[in-house]
């Protein structure tokens, strides 16, 4: 059985928080989460089906070209091409462009405001997260500050003792205080 008494590597005390902004870490939260990438590519997804459903309502022109060479032996030919254009519009299509079309309009809002509504969260995650840190900061300095205080108690105490103004008792419970100081100072 070891009695050995057991100690914290490293004290909360020791490590200071980053002094990145709040801006930089949402910043770095919406860059770096893969679900407010998927929500990006989705959007964009949405806004490529949108267009592709206007187009539909759009002209079309196509071109087309054909070129023959007719000949009996290798010594002579005759060349023979052909050319042509065609133009065509949708003059009535049963209202089934126009529904695809609203259809994608509103597919694109909803990927839009699903963003939005990711983008909140994100967002207050990452302030929830800030201000927990800066709130432990706070109090790792508030009881590293009741540890000092504490320790020139007890230097105070020590003295009188040594002076044979204090009993013991004061003595034993200013130590008693600056064990529990150290005691919150790593919970």
């Amino acid at each position: 059985k070891n009695d050995k008494p057991l100690s914290p590597v490293t004290l909360l005390s020791k490590k200071a928080v980053s002094p990145t902004p709040l801006d930089q870490w949402i910043s770095m939260a919406l860059k770096n989460r893969p679900e407010w990438i998927r929500a990006g590519l989705e959007a964009k997804t949405a806004l490529a089906e949108l267009k592709k459903s206007r187009a539909r309502n759009l002209p079309s022109l196509s071109l087309n070209g054909n070129y023959e060479i007719k000949s009996e032996g290798f010594d002579s030919s005759k060349g023979n091409y052909t050319l042509g254009a065609a133009v065509s519009m949708n003059l009535f299509s049963g209202f089934g462009y126009s529904a695809k079309t609203e259809e994608a309009l509103l597919r694109a809002r909803q990927v839009r405001h699903f963003k939005e509504e990711l983008e909140n969260k994100i967002e207050l995650e990452v302030k929830q997260a800030y201000y927990d840190v800066m709130s432990a900061q706070k109090r790792i300095n508030a009881a590293n500050t009741a540890v000092d205080q504490a320790k020139e108690a007890m230097r105070i105490v020590s003295n009188r003792y040594d002076s044979g103004i204090l009993p013991v008792v004061s003595l034993l419970d200013a130590e008693v205080a600056v064990y529990e100081a150290k005691n919150n100072c790593n919970r």
